[in-house]
């Protein structure tokens, strides 16, 4: 989460230093951000709301597989580029 959170900082950064703004809708960094929120919940959920066990495994997966297409849009753009 710390490493998710540091690598979105720094797009935002660079992206400023580059572009002007700080938020581009390039695919991966999309995803990068939609994992993020979803991670954030989930621990929220697990931490503070005290969810049941099932909710909180429901809300894992989906964090997982939006980890999954984020790592995948990530792959794509990269073999695009070459």
């Amino acid at each position: 989460m710390l490493g998710l959170t540091l690598a979105l900082t720094l797009n935002f950064w660079v992206e400023a230093q580059r572009t002007g703004r700080y938020w581009n809708w390039q695919p991966y960094v999309s995803w990068a951000l939609i994992t993020w929120l979803a991670m954030s919940g989930y621990r929220r959920s697990r931490f503070q709301l005290h969810w049941r066990r099932w909710q909180i495994a429901v809300l894992g997966v989906a964090g997982l597989a939006f980890l999954g297409i984020g790592v995948w849009t990530l792959v794509v753009a990269i073999l695009e580029q070459t």
